[in-house]
């Protein structure tokens, strides 16, 4: 049986994935799940993997999934929303490393837990822009996924939020994408302000054999219907 690796980011986002999943699973693949605030903590449960023939990177987890897939080089690599460190073009990561630095911003983040939704939904809606051209049906899968996505960071602590952000800041895969041959699929947003196009782009010209679909999304929809098309041909 073939073996899929998924490292998911932080976010509700693509536990839509049961939609990935159920697609990798009717395509006959046996499928190992990563949550990348454990791989914070320990990623040695990756090491002990053998024979991987897809791994799926997504936003945060793509970082640890550009490292693995260079110990499988038949395996295929598929990249969504995601960034190989952080440079001048990753702006609001960076502000998030600078400000999660601060004991007063820990503070304040403490407080927000007890902000009123309709709050934590203008922040969103600042951070994570719905398409400008989206339709009434893409309407709704945003309003959907923004709550999901706002009740998941409610109950993350803000240890683990700093802890994820201090592992991004360490890490620089740009040279290692260079050597990267397996077969990949890179999947971006015009409207990410998270892992920008620029960054996608960057990605795509460092990895020789990558393929680079374009989505109207933001960071939490880049991965659209029309991208399962492209996601089921690229399989």
């Amino acid at each position: 049986m073939k073996q899929a690796v998924i490292i998911f980011g932080l976010g509700a986002q693509i536990k839509r994935s049961g939609k990935l999943a159920k697609t990798l699973s009717n395509r006959g693949y046996k499928i190992i799940i990563f949550d990348p605030l454990d791989l914070c903590v320990d990623s040695r449960p990756m090491d002990v993997l053998t024979n991987i023939d897809l791994v799926v990177g997504i936003s945060l987890g793509g970082l640890w999934a550009q490292k693995l897939v260079a110990k499988f080089p038949r395996s295929k690599l598929v990249l969504i929303a995601s960034f190989s460190g952080i440079g001048r073009e990753t702006k609001l990561i960076n502000k998030m490393v600078f400000w999660l630095n601060k004991d007063w911003v820990i503070k304040i983040l403490n407080l927000s837990k007890k902000m009123r939704t309709e709050m934590l939904v203008w922040i969103y809606k600042q951070v994570n822009k719905i398409p400008r051209k989206a339709n009434e049906e893409t309407k709704h899968i945003y309003e959907y996924e923004m709550l999901r996505n706002i009740e998941y960071f409610k109950n993350l602590s803000v240890n683990q939020i700093k802890t994820a952000v201090d592992n991004v800041s360490s890490v620089d895969n740009r040279e290692l994408l260079k050597k990267i041959k397996n077969k990949t699929l890179i999947f971006a947003g015009n409207n990410d302000d998270f892992c920008p196009l620029s960054v996608a782009k960057s990605m795509n010209r460092r990895i020789k054999n990558s393929k680079l679909v374009i989505s109207d999304g933001g960071h939490f929809n880049v991965f659209t219907d029309n991208s399962y098309i492209e996601f089921e041909k690229f399989l």
